[in-house]
């Protein structure tokens, strides 16, 4: 019995010992520092990347009152106040050219917290930054676009998708079975679409090469961490009444920092998932440890392929011969008849 149980341990150890090693890389690398840094740079961007969104929203089909209530809704009283004052001053604006000026300025002050994420990000992969600094804003800057433009869909999908959907339904009849089971499956569409975007930000925001399909487990992993953080938001705001007594009216603006902080952090734990498994060692060791008779199976699978490629050739060989004796059987039988 103890000689049988012995594997067991052994696995057990080992799998703490790659946890350990994880967990120790994640604090030499300073992960949290680098979600706290994002997550600051990143508040101190969402106000002109707000102006920025808000002021695209006028050239959407939806009214300067339709915005205010959506984002009313999404926040306390107290800053519902300040977003309003935000949202009516944008809209009286009506410059080309200053409106103009004032997205390229936003753009370029909520590009810095995509710039903090980059710099996070090469501390994960140990990487040196050897980028001109105006090439990486401006790479920075296309991926303030990117997110722009995943906050769009995740709105369109959650937002107002039901209005959308009511309305196309009412005027194309005929793709209500296409677009009804869309609306079912928002959540693995969401889930599916931020993990492509994780893969992309761990693909080309680092500064070094790697393949696409090799980002894909620490992207799930984020993915499954930032729904988790929020749903752990939205459960706590909804049970607990704590962060209200001891922040007032700005327990709205502390439970968002804390999400911001939680948040950016997967971001790095997924970047860090990547880099473990990239080395061959770890990745084949957690094999072992989780499924123990990984090898014996691999060598079994390769000696079934290898006998049923054996087994094909032969076949062929025999269907060979059968072909060349019909055919000297077919002549014999010509010969004679003359």
């Amino acid at each position: 019995m103890r000689m049988e149980s012995m594997p067991a341990r052994k696995r057990v150890k080992d799998l703490y010992e790659l946890v350990m090693d994880f967990l120790k890389k994640c604090s030499d690398d300073h992960v949290g520092a680098f979600g706290a840094m994002s997550a600051f740079f990143i508040l101190l961007s969402i106000f002109p990347f707000m102006i920025f969104l808000l002021t695209l929203t006028r050239y959407i089909p939806f009214s300067k009152d339709d915005i205010i209530v959506i984002l009313t809704r999404m926040i306390s009283f107290e800053e519902g106040s300040l977003i309003k004052n935000i949202v009516n001053e944008i809209y009286h604006k009506t410059g080309t050219t200053v409106s103009a000026i004032s997205i390229i300025a936003a753009l370029w002050s909520s590009s810095r917290g995509v710039y903090s994420i980059v710099i996070g990000l090469n501390s994960v992969y140990d990487i040196d930054e050897n980028r001109n600094y105006f090439v990486i804003r401006l790479f920075s800057l296309v991926y303030t676009l990117l997110f722009a433009l995943m906050i769009s869909v995740m709105l369109v999908m959650w937002v107002f998708g039901n209005s959308l959907y009511r309305y196309v339904c009412w005027k194309f009849p005929f793709v209500i079975p296409i677009l009804g089971y869309f609306m079912h499956q928002r959540i693995l569409f969401s889930l599916v679409f931020l993990t492509l975007l994780f893969m992309i930000i761990y693909k080309w925001i680092p500064n070094r090469t790697s393949s696409f399909r090799g980002q894909f487990p620490g992207a799930l992993i984020a993915t499954l961490g930032w729904v988790a953080v929020s749903v752990g938001c939205s459960i706590y705001m909804d049970n607990f009444t704590n962060f209200s007594y001891i922040y007032g009216s700005m327990a709205g603006i502390m439970i968002l920092l804390l999400w911001l902080y939680f948040c950016m952090s997967m971001v790095f734990y997924g970047a860090e998932v990547n880099y473990f498994l990239e080395n061959k060692d770890n990745y084949h060791l957690l094999i072992r440890t989780l499924r123990p008779n990984w090898r014996r199976q691999q060598r079994a699978q390769t000696e079934k392929m290898r006998q049923k490629s054996k087994s094909e050739r032969a076949d062929r060989k025999n269907n060979k011969n059968n072909n060349k004796n019909d055919k000297d059987v077919s002549m014999g039988e010509d010969n004679n008849s003359k």
